[in-house]
Order: structure tokens, then sequence, then C-alpha cells
């Protein structure tokens, strides 16, 4: 196996970052209907959602507010 390049290896925290927003906020902790046809329609509709809050706000989230409005109990 080969070792992946410097550049993914910088890439990554942002990357990690908009997956945490996915299951912090957008509920893709557990999913939510039985079947992988529902299972990537939820999915493709989260990462719709998410898209579309990003070109809203012009830009990424700042570090460490991720969904400002969230409870982050449930």
């Amino acid at each position: 196996m080969g070792r992946a390049d410097p550049d993914s290896w910088r890439k990554r925290p942002s990357i990690e970052r908009k997956f945490a927003e996915q299951k912090k906020c957008h509920g893709l902790r557990q999913a939510r209907y039985w079947g992988l046809a529902k299972v990537t329609i939820q999915v493709l509709i989260v990462c719709m959602v998410v898209n579309c809050k990003r070109m809203a706000m012009g830009t990424e989230p700042p570090r460490g507010e991720l969904c400002p409005n969230a409870d982050g109990g449930s």
C-alpha cells in the first residue's frame, strides 16, 4: 500500500468538519429509514442542505460553530 500525498492530509481537517456537521446537526449519525435506496436518498438530501447552507453563508463556518442553533443533546 502506498502512502497518501501530503496535500490530501492538509485537506483532511476541512473535509472531516463537513462530515461532523452532517452527523451532529442533520441526523446522519443514525439512518432514519431501512433499505439502501431510502438511506441513499436521506444522505443526498442532507448533502444538498449542507451545500445550500454553505452557499447562503458564502464561506465555511468558523471553527467550533458547526451548528450554532443545535440543542446539543438530541
